[in-house]
């Protein structure tokens, strides 16, 4: 599936994930919760309450605070769904080394891994975001060294292509920069 913007802007949006993901994460999730609560409560408003502004703008600032309300308050979930799906994935790898794990096992493990995220969510979401803002990076990169033209106007660029051992080069910046990414984020958001 395209990334289905410049490669140009990945670069961008990658660079600003990888180093401050955590900290803009709530507010980039509370805006989209914002944004469609609004939309949402004026679609209402106007089946609803037609040519009434005083109540459709009223139902539209309550829908609007409720979906920044609810987007917030799920985002516990989310981090439980990020940590029982690392938990889930290392799982799988491991499963053919060990003979196999059952469904119970990987339950258990998705549980407490889910679980453990949402205790440790400050460096669940430093190391998610720094994974994927690096990611992000590397494939706009990739994009760039092809073709400049392509870098700043294809809209269809795959988000990765390589494949291990040929894609050994970019997986290794990957890493580098996820790591640079956590530990400037780590270093940035230290509680004093």
């Amino acid at each position: 599936m395209p990334l289905g913007l410049p490669p140009v802007v990945a670069l961008l949006v990658g660079l600003v994930h990888c180093i401050a993901g955590y900290k803009l994460f709530p507010l980039v999730l509370g805006i989209y919760g914002l944004v469609f609560g609004v939309g949402a409560g004026a679609a209402m408003a106007e089946i609803w309450f037609p040519g009434q502004v005083l109540t459709a703008s009223l139902m539209q600032v309550g829908a609007g605070l409720l979906g920044l309300g609810a987007v917030l308050a799920y985002f516990r979930i989310g981090v439980f769904v990020i940590g029982a799906v690392a938990a889930l994935l290392l799982t799988w790898a491991v499963a053919p080394v060990v003979g196999g794990v059952s469904w119970q096992v990987q339950l258990l493990l998705a549980c407490v891994a889910g679980s453990a995220s949402v205790v440790v969510s400050r460096v669940v979401l430093i190391v998610a975001t720094a994974i994927t803002g690096a990611a992000l990076v590397v494939r706009s990169a990739e994009v760039m060294a092809e073709s400049p033209v392509r870098w700043l106007t294809d809209l269809t660029a795959l988000p990765w292509t390589g494949a291990l051992p040929d894609a050994v080069p970019e997986v290794v910046a990957w890493a580098a920069l996820a790591l640079l990414g956590i530990a400037v984020q780590l270093a940035t958001t230290a509680r004093h």
